[in-house]
């Protein structure tokens, strides 16, 4: 993959110090935003390989965000991973029909979790089941 800068997306500070520090060290360079609002400020003005969004944050959520990325020509293509701590099937589910290309729970596994998002990315938008239970 060439490009390696991804727009991770979470209003937990905590998590996005975390996965910020993991997606750099995996060799990422690494947006943040905390909010669905600020995604799509930032992806208005320049284009990342893929974005990274938690599910469940306040004003527009992961979901809604996937929806309108999805809906714009310019962003339509990017990869989305959907970041959960909820693991059940109907989750996941609601993801890849919101547009999702992949879903990785939380807890995340730290020492796989660069690896895991650079998978989904070179894959592009080619819905990666297998990788869910990795």
């Amino acid at each position: 993959m060439s490009n390696r800068t991804v727009l991770l997306v979470d209003d937990c500070p905590e998590n996005l110090k975390l996965l910020t520090w993991l997606l750099k060290y995996g060799g990422y360079t690494v947006w943040t935003a905390t909010s669905g609002a600020e995604a799509l400020s930032k992806l208005a003005s320049s284009i990342p390989a893929g974005v990274l969004t938690d599910m469940q944050m306040p004003g527009i959520s992961g979901l809604e965000l996937t929806r309108l990325i999805r809906a714009d020509p310019r962003t339509a293509d990017l990869s989305i991973l959907a970041i959960s701590a909820n693991a059940m099937p109907e989750n996941i589910d609601e993801a890849y029909q919101a547009g999702c290309d992949g879903y990785i729970t939380k807890p995340i596994d730290t020492r796989t979790f660069a690896a895991q998002v650079g998978v989904y990315l070179d894959h592009g938008r080619t819905k990666q089941t297998d990788l869910l239970l990795a």
